[in-house]
């Protein structure tokens, strides 16, 4: 084979692995298919407070749940659904006891971010002294710096892709679906064909 070719071979794998999810086929070679975020919700399936969370993200994405096997997938979104009074003073101050407080230290501790849908203390929000509101509010922004922050719902007008290689294809797809944001990874790689048609047909594409 000479250079060249291998060289373009090469860039072509490079490619393909940067922007296609595979899973092996009945013959021994590979299909691509479309990725969607993962997302793994701190809690069990049959929880209450389940089912309203879900429609709250984004229907194409993979749900894994605490109790599931999730440790060896990659994971986009860490989700919350509610962070007690004991967990919030606890990770307040660097600490947490029980499992899910573990799993959301240790999520924060390896540079990940965890969205919490529910906040205990705003239950009492009527009810509570001023001066413990305000403990609870310190504690919150806390936790904010720490990577531990308030649920983001999916937008109607915002696509998230996982691909690393962002071309024009995949903006015109973007904007066939309604979206107005393109939610890419930080580190992305945006071609100028896939600028040039974001920006005539009014597209953001976000790095996040």
């Amino acid at each position: 084979m000479e250079l060249e070719d291998l060289i373009q071979k090469l860039t072509r794998d490079i490619l393909q692995q940067l922007n296609d999810e595979t899973e092996p086929g009945t013959g021994g070679g590979a299909e691509a298919k479309t990725q969607s975020e993962t997302v793994l919700i701190f809690g069990k399936k049959e929880d209450t407070y389940t089912e309203p969370l879900l429609s709250l993200i984004n229907s194409n994405a993979r749900i894994l749940f605490l109790d599931e096997d999730w440790r060896d997938k990659a994971i986009d979104r860490y989700v919350l659904p509610l962070l007690t009074l004991g967990q919030m003073g606890e990770l307040a101050q660097g600490t947490a006891r029980g499992r899910i407080g573990g799993e959301v230290l240790t999520t924060v501790l390896s540079g990940k971010t965890v969205e919490v849908v529910q906040y205990g203390y705003t239950y009492y929000m009527e009810t509570a002294p001023e001066p413990l509101l305000r403990l609870y509010e310190t504690q919150k922004e806390t936790l904010k710096g720490f990577g531990i922050k308030e649920f983001e719902p999916m937008a109607k007008d915002l696509l998230r892709s996982r691909k690393r290689v962002v071309t024009e294809t995949e903006v015109k797809n973007a904007r066939d679906k309604g979206a107005s944001t393109l939610q890419v990874p930080a580190d992305a790689c945006i071609t100028p064909l896939a600028e040039e048609f974001a920006r005539d047909n009014s597209i953001e594409i976000l790095k996040r």
